[in-house]
């Protein structure tokens, strides 16, 4: 269940180092889907890399907005895992697949109609199994080029000329140069930022807002922060991730760890480790579990900043994605939003990047509204490695896809 939390959590990047490359839609995932599954008797040790014989083969009927149905009419829930795979809940059980892709270097083709093997479980946690999916109606392959490896393998330049202009075109936020970042690539700087997004995005428009969340989110306080609620810092130390893609393991451990501080008003306070490693029986190391994880809304395609602020006041921090533009880079304080801008010199591939929404408030002067979100860039980044970004326009897209979970201190 931690990894599906890990890929829930990681959502935004479509980076093969980090995520997968595979980059299917809402409308290419909806449908019926046969699923073929092997024999339920495996745990949470289970290998799906062969799938075994088939004993259960069933269809499921995936509709708008998220509800999965089976051939008997039983209903459950489903919902995208970002670009790159599926979830779905029904008859107490939960299945999970990573939409099927191929690619090199060059291109990836995604074959959104069809699944590597996945897993599956029921609710207890218990009765593994592995299993493939196929819908029944097939779905054209989608070709994502990439950018020529030589570009991204240049030098990282700061741009001054850039910086410049990012502060002579709008006060809202300043920009300057960060020497440290001349000892990355292009291509390290980009993963740095999640990875290349994908040439066709699926990312969902924010949900509209019903009458019951504006009127939940008018009783909210104009002003949160997690870092000082009654003097208490619930949020973990700034960290810089380097030069790898690994924003959204994290920013997954950064939401980990603000939930247990909270959790357990700061008697445990926790650094996690987003080294990715291999499942072990050593008990030399305490453990922590997670019992729920969503999409903010309860399904991809329900978030918007109603939603977020009340998730973010009542049950912790949030991981959220956001489309980072080169102008981002250089951001030094303020309220940010994309200026337009682009370096003429850094070659330059909208990114995903995935970082942790710790709070929210108001610009006394202006009246702008901004989210406090916590980054992986070290603390000499930004305004003490945090950075803020105006809310309630969705932003570089960033009340499109939140996620929160709930953890068992």
């Amino acid at each position: 269940m931690l990894m599906l939390v890990f890929i829930v959590l990681a959502g935004a990047t479509a980076l093969v180092t980090a995520d997968t490359p595979a980059n299917c839609l809402y409308e290419d995932i909806r449908g019926t889907w046969t699923f073929s599954e092997t024999e339920r008797t495996g745990d949470h040790t289970i290998n799906c890399d062969e799938l075994g014989p088939i004993v259960h083969a069933k269809n499921f009927t995936l509709s708008f907005p998220n509800t999965a149905t089976d051939e008997l009419g039983n209903e459950g829930t489903w919902t995208l895992i970002y670009n790159q795979g599926f979830e779905v809940n029904i008859n107490e059980r939960s299945y999970f697949a990573f939409s099927y892709y191929e690619g090199d270097l060059n291109a990836v083709v995604s074959y959104c109609d069809r699944t590597f093997n996945g897993w599956s479980r029921d609710k207890t946690i218990r009765n593994w199994s592995c299993y493939t999916a196929q819908k029944t109606t097939p779905v054209n392959p989608r070709v994502d080029a990439r950018p020529a490896q030589r570009e991204l393998d240049r030098p990282f330049r700061n741009d001054q000329s850039f910086i410049d202009k990012i502060n002579a075109a709008q006060s809202s936020w300043t920009a300057k140069a960060y020497p440290e970042f001349t000892k990355y690539t292009v291509k390290e700087m980009q993963r740095r930022a999640g990875g290349p997004k994908p040439a066709i995005s699926s990312r969902p428009r924010p949900a509209p807002a019903t009458a019951e969340q504006k009127a939940q989110t008018a009783l909210l306080p104009e002003h949160f922060d997690w870092r000082d609620v009654e003097g208490e810092n619930y949020v973990s130390p700034v960290r810089d991730q380097g030069g790898c893609g690994s924003c959204y393991a994290f920013a997954s451990m950064a939401n980990l760890e603000a939930q247990v501080r909270i959790a357990t008003r700061n008697q445990r306070q926790d650094v996690f480790s987003p080294q990715d490693t291999s499942c072990a029986t050593d008990n030399s190391c305490s453990r922590t579990y997670v019992s729920d994880y969503q999409h903010v809304g309860g399904y991809y395609g329900a978030c918007n900043e109603e939603v977020m602020l009340e998730a973010l006041v009542t049950t912790g921090p949030i991981s959220v994605s956001f489309e980072v533009y080169s102008d981002f880079s250089s951001y030094n304080g303020g309220i940010y939003h994309h200026t337009g801008l682009e370096s003429d010199f850094n070659p330059f591939e909208l990114t995903n990047h995935v970082v942790l929404i710790v709070g929210y408030g108001v610009e006394e002067d202006t009246g702008e509204k901004f989210w406090i979100v916590k980054n992986s860039w070290g603390g000499s980044w930004g305004e003490d490695g945090f950075f803020r970004i105006r809310r309630g326009t969705d932003e570089c897209a960033i009340e499109s896809m939140a996620v929160q979970v709930t953890i068992i201190p």
